[in-house]
């Protein structure tokens, strides 16, 4: 075949190639600066959910696709705009908290403005009017109460038919929650659990109510009122007054659950526990990180996840096997 005799035909095809790798490369170039968010939360948020900044700092190493800022708990909200003007580009996603949110909102009201967008407001409050200039991403618990419940009840359940355990059979085998509402912890959590319960179990759970202000004395007696019962399993959903409620249940034979902020905090505070409901923080961040269309006024609900601890791998010896029991239902949700 002869090749092309115009010169400029000629140069056109040798260059076509190339340039078309420079063209491709600089798209690249665009997407990967287009897909840059940056997360900037205040001090009390941070110090609240740990194992989130931890995820984000982690995962912003990795790639140019997330970036983390601390902002002062003073100020937070001017401090994020200094940020965002010394900037050489606009972030692709302004990820930020409710209380810094807040503020730059009623900031921009005031002087009749936007405020910076795209905006993802994390746990912006329910009762809280979303707004149609930014998007929500909220925590869900409600799943893994009712996995809990299911869980739980179906252990007491074979606990009492002897298919589990090393005692035979065990008819008065009982399982409790003992429950406060709180962040995290919305009354909606407390029939979420029972009916994960009941529909696994096929009797109800026994439930000792607490009001929201109590004190660790108070949360220690609502589970000592349950020890006159053959209790096996229990969930403790009351904050930070749980400790006492835990060291009333201390029992290496009883399969226990608690509430926290994350699973690594958790595990380490009390290492006999089972297992821990909490945010699922690695879920977060890396949702942070897809690149995602956050659509202004839209909310999206992340649930939380339910996290075997240390006291799990004990309970082996007793033959209860958490870990196999949570797989077959975590095989389903695949």
């Amino acid at each position: 075949m002869r090749a092309p005799s115009h010169p400029r035909l000629l140069a056109f095809l040798i260059l076509f190639p190339a340039l078309a790798l420079v063209l491709l490369a600089n798209l690249f170039l665009v997407r990967m600066v287009r897909e840059d968010s940056l997360v900037a939360f205040d001090a009390a948020f941070a110090a609240t959910r740990p194992g989130l900044a931890a995820e984000i700092e982690r995962l912003s190493l990795e790639g140019r696709r997330l970036s983390l800022a601390s902002l002062p708990l003073s100020g937070g909200p001017s401090a994020l705009v200094e940020l965002l003007r010394t900037r050489r580009r606009p972030p692709a996603l302004i990820v930020t908290s409710p209380l810094v949110a807040g503020a730059l909102l009623e900031g921009a009201r005031q002087n009749g403005t936007k405020p910076p967008s795209p905006l993802l407001v994390l746990e912006w409050p329910e009762k809280a009017d979303p707004g149609a200039d930014f998007a929500v991403l909220r925590s869900d618990p409600l799943p893994a109460y009712r996995e809990a419940g299911a869980l739980l009840g179906g252990l007491v359940a074979d606990l009492r038919s002897g298919r589990v355990g090393t005692s035979g059979t065990s008819p008065a085998a009982s399982g409790a929650l003992v429950f406060a509402p709180g962040p995290g912890r919305p009354a909606e959590a407390r029939e979420a659990f029972r009916e994960g319960w009941l529909e696994a179990a096929g009797f109800e759970p026994q439930i000792q109510d607490l009001p929201a202000k109590h004190s660790p004395l108070e949360a220690e007696n609502a589970v000592r009122k349950l020890l006159g019962t053959d209790l096996r399993a229990l969930l403790v959903a009351t904050g930070p007054s749980g400790i006492g409620a835990l060291l009333a249940a201390r029992d290496p034979a009883r399969v226990i659950g608690l509430v926290g902020a994350s699973a690594k905090t958790a595990g380490a505070a009390w290492p006999e526990a089972a297992f821990v409901l909490a945010p699922d923080e690695t879920g977060i961040a890396f949702l942070l990180r897809s690149g995602r269309d956050f659509a202004p006024g839209s909310l999206l609900l992340q649930p939380w996840s339910l996290e075997l601890l240390p006291g799990a791998a004990a309970l082996k010896s007793r033959n209860i096997d958490l870990a196999g029991r949570l797989a077959p239902a975590k095989k389903l949700r695949m």
